[in-house]
């Protein structure tokens, strides 16, 4: 699986749970950085899920990101005694890869949501291995010396 498709089936999953619009504070998301977000929905995200499911998944991850709190108890692992809690909020790095990602749209001549979709795709993907992310399967086939 790509990482690309690992992201769709994400996202898509997202998109069907019922949503609400939120607003941001000013110190999550700029309203540039959330055209950006909304662009990437476009290109990663399934056109059969339309314009409205793609910009519900995007709402409903703001409000993920609106309503994260830090240091809360998340659970036990089974048979492991500590407590895990949520760490700093990702909003901050968010911000840098939305702003790196629209930077880098501009050096190849406009807005990131105005270029092609393939050159959105490239994008992206030069983004998500610069930021080390990887699927399960990627991991897998990276720890194997032989093949599967």
């Amino acid at each position: 699986m790509k990482r690309r498709s690992a992201i769709k089936q994400i996202i898509t999953a997202a998109a069907t749970m019922p949503l609400l619009r939120v607003e941001l504070r000013a110190d999550e998301l700029p309203a540039d950085q959330v055209t950006v977000l909304r662009d990437v929905a476009a290109t990663v995200l399934p056109a059969s899920i339309g314009g409205k499911g793609q910009n519900d998944a995007v709402d409903n991850f703001l409000r993920w990101i609106h309503e994260y709190k830090e240091g809360v108890a998340l659970s036990h692992g089974y048979g492991d005694p500590r407590l895990v809690k949520s760490g700093p909020s990702p909003a901050p790095n968010y911000t840098k890869q939305l702003i790196a990602l629209q930077r880098d749209a501009q050096s190849r001549g406009g807005r990131f949501g105005a270029l092609p979709i393939e050159a959105r795709r490239e994008l992206l993907d030069a983004a998500f291995k610069a930021a080390d992310v990887r699927t399960s399967l990627d991991a897998l086939t990276a720890n194997t010396s032989s093949p599967i």
